[in-house]
């Protein structure tokens, strides 16, 4: 489609959509955040104190009209103008549901001020109940996302401001009540937003990246491996030449809709403050998603197919969709996806190959059993087979050769910085080469990028370095490697994340695989955390102070520490 299907009339700022169904008529309802473009006050408070608007069509999607906004949403005990943004809104187990990004107040800045998730209840889409806010990781999480999984628990995404902006995950049996269940992607490159759903027999996750809409894919909704970007390059209409952002789908049969926002007249860094109207006027566009060869594909230019709403009402005595899988997100009829009878299978798979090619019982240049005898072995079938060399053949592990067969790629094919693979190489680093072949990257780059973000940095990365930094703190107090490490992670995470440059955010996947390598090696070493906290505040300061070389220098320290159990002297490098 490209051109905008919708802009809020009252402040022309409608954002972060969620689409869905009301049930028993021919029409769509979308939620969305109403950020205060209009408003004139510098910052960010125009951000902030924006209600839930609420748009209706009747064409399946394709036009919208201005129905208001959504009342008693706010927490009782919080006066005056506050602050909602991101509406996941479901229908599961005979209720719709929606969990609330909320602030109290209008903050004129990013860090400093509490966010949470908060559960709504409704019959009618129209009249909510408050239930309250959600106990997850910590006391700064915004942007959930929920749908049912294939071991029969509800899932919640959320963007975890207080664990380095990685997404979050809980799980629960009744929506109610959520048990933390840790990070599902990592926090760099940065991103937030995510939104799942099911299409052609997989789990997707999308998130928004600043730079277009990262992708995730899953066959259980747990493991997700990254795939790439869309809706990063311009639509055709003179609206539609931004990145897409914070967006959502509706499964539409074999197809999909995705929902999402531009700042049609803003270019700029997400980084960068919108300055006025024009910066800060947001729209809202739909473009059509399918799944081609196992690869997620975003049509920006094409109109999806109007959303079918028969299908989702079933006549009375037949069995309702997937509870979580009905109207959004997942398959619109509620079948279970055909890939998903048995959710492990593909990835149960890739690592049984992985672990004989790591182990040397398939050869680097020689080629694998013929098909059907690795079938035979592995118990599946010629379809998950042939899957799991796809994944394999992504990351340049095999090759498929006429006349030959599938070939064990020499490892200087085999795509090093993939994550997955990253992964599976630290777990059988057993003698430490490969982690001090990682450590060995991380110096080379690691001082570069400090001094980078000592130039880019904004308030919110330096917030999600000072909080890492605290725990750090705490950590070493308490003579707790692993929280230490675990810190330390977020930390050099956050510093990557701080450069604003796609390439070294890819590099987040060697921090989180040398963690576990360094927790390892400073207890045999009998090294404790305390001895690099202060290179770390002392780095911290730098890039706050904007001081290049130092930045570079303490960075150095950092590393030189960490190799040769000395500590040199930072100053004396400016």
């Amino acid at each position: 489609m490209s051109a905008p299907i919708y802009a809020d009339p009252i402040l022309d700022g409608a954002a972060d959509p969620a689409v869905i169904k009301r049930r028993g008529t021919n029409e769509w309802w979308m939620f969305y955040t109403n950020r205060r473009a209009t408003f004139e006050g510098a910052g960010v408070e125009w951000v902030h104190g924006s209600p839930i608007g609420i748009a209706v069509s009747t064409d399946g999607g394709a036009s919208w009209h201005y129905k208001g906004t959504v009342a008693g949403l706010d927490d009782p005990a919080d006066p005056g103008l506050n602050t909602h943004w991101a509406p996941e809104v479901i229908w599961a187990e005979g209720e719709y549901h929606m969990y609330l990004s909320y602030i109290t107040g209008t903050p004129d800045r990013w860090p400093g001020y509490e966010r949470h998730i908060v559960h709504y209840v409704s019959d009618d889409l129209q009249q909510w109940k408050r239930i309250g806010p959600l106990h997850l990781n910590s006391n700064y999480v915004i942007d959930a996302a929920v749908a049912k999984c294939p071991d029969g628990l509800y899932r919640l995404w959320y963007k975890d401001e207080g664990n380095g902006s990685s997404t979050g995950v809980a799980t629960s049996t009744n929506l109610y009540d959520w048990t933390n269940g840790g990070v599902a992607i990592p926090a760099t490159p940065g991103h937030e937003g995510p939104n799942v759903f099911v299409l052609g027999g997989w789990y997707w996750m999308i998130v928004d990246e600043w730079r277009g809409l990262g992708v995730f894919r899953s066959d259980d909704a747990i493991a997700w491996a990254r795939q790439g970007l869309i809706l990063d390059r311009p639509g055709a209409d003179p609206l539609d030449r931004q990145i897409g952002r914070h967006a959502d789908v509706v499964v539409n049969g074999d197809e999909a809709a995705i929902f999402y926002f531009t700042h049609p007249h803003w270019s700029a860094a997400h980084t960068a403050e919108a300055q006025g109207f024009s910066d800060r006027r947001t729209v809202i566009h739909w473009a059509r998603l399918t799944v081609e060869d196992g690869q997620l594909v975003c049509r920006r230019d094409e109109s999806p197919a109007p959303l079918d709403s028969s299908r989702l009402d079933p006549p009375v005595g037949a069995p309702a969709p997937m509870a979580g899988l009905g109207a959004r997100p997942g398959p619109i009829d509620g079948s279970e996806p055909k890939a998903l009878a048995k959710p492990r299978v593909h990835a149960a798979t890739v690592n049984a190959l992985v672990q004989k090619i790591l182990n040397g019982d398939y050869p680097e240049g020689r080629p694998l059993p013929p098909e059907a005898t690795l079938c035979a072995a592995l118990g599946v079938s010629h379809s998950a087979l042939r899957e799991a060399m796809r994944i394999l053949s992504v990351k340049g592990l095999v090759k498929a050769r006429p006349r030959i067969g599938t070939v064990v790629q020499p490892r200087s094919q085999w795509k090093m910085l993939d994550e997955q693979l990253i992964g599976w190489l630290s777990a059988g680093d057993t003698g430490g080469s490969f982690a001090t072949d990682l450590i060995a990257v991380r110096l080379s780059l690691e001082p570069m990028a400090a001094g980078m973000a000592a130039e880019t940095a904004a308030a919110r990365d330096l917030a999600v370095m000072e909080e890492a930094l605290e725990r750090m703190v705490a950590a070493a107090g308490a003579d707790d490697i692993q929280a230490y490490v675990s810190a330390d992670r977020d930390f050099h995470a956050g510093l990557l994340a701080a450069c604003h440059n796609g390439l070294l955010g890819q590099m987040s996947a060697i921090v989180t695989a040398t963690a576990d390598y360094c927790l390892r090696t400073n207890s045999h070493k009998g090294r404790r955390p305390s001895e690099s906290v202060k290179w770390h505040a002392e780095l911290l300061d730098c890039i706050r102070l904007k001081d290049h070389e130092g930045a570079i220098a303490a960075a150095t320290a950092i590393f030189a520490e960490q190799q040769h159990r000395h500590e040199p002297g930072v100053r004396a490098h400016r």
